[in-house]
């Protein structure tokens, strides 16, 4: 039996998107692997405290509202009381280790939040992961979605550039 021409065509383009949006997604998971050993085997050289606020800012440039202290922390006035009240956004608390750990409230556009922490490694170094959360109108019915280590990169190219390009430059490019 003989393809048609036009049949033949249409496997073909197929085929292509199938393979490039596959290859998308090998570069994608390649690119969060990556970042995930990179910042697992190099801590921020700042201390936690040191390092909160430009973590803080980082997920509220993204869109991912904060809790009125942790707005305070960046010198932002806080939102109204009645925004407060229906904020999931938690404030920033310490955690037995010496570390901080926040929650953001709901981003609009992405439908889902952040919980950020920050944890102590060594005397001046720190670890941030930024988990995003999603799926719930309530706490109790969210999902975890696991790390965005593309925030993670943002904080370091905010905090130490010549690191961040170093680290890009022996990466898969973004998708």
């Amino acid at each position: 039996m003989r393809i048609a021409p036009s049949s033949a065509t249409a496997a073909l383009l197929s085929a292509i998107v199938a393979s490039t949006g596959c290859a998308t997604l090998r570069t994608a998971d390649k690119r969060a692997s990556d970042l995930s050993t990179y910042f697992a085997q190099h801590p921020f050289q700042q201390t936690c405290d040191a390092l909160w606020p430009s973590a803080l800012r980082v997920a509220a440039t993204r869109g991912f509202p904060l809790s009125a202290k942790d707005r305070q922390i960046l010198g932002e006035a806080p939102e109204g009381i009645m925004a407060q009240v229906i904020s999931a956004a938690t404030q920033t608390y310490r955690t037995q280790d010496g570390g901080l750990v926040t929650e953001t409230d709901w981003n609009r556009e992405s439908g889902t939040r952040l919980r950020l922490n920050a944890t102590p490694a060594g005397a001046q170094g720190c670890r941030v992961r930024y988990d995003l959360i999603g799926g719930g109108i309530t706490t109790a019915d969210e999902q975890q979605f696991g790390p965005d280590w593309g925030l993670a990169l943002e904080l370091l190219q905010a905090v130490d550039p010549r690191a961040a390009a170093a680290l890009e430059a022996g990466m898969p490019a973004s998708g």
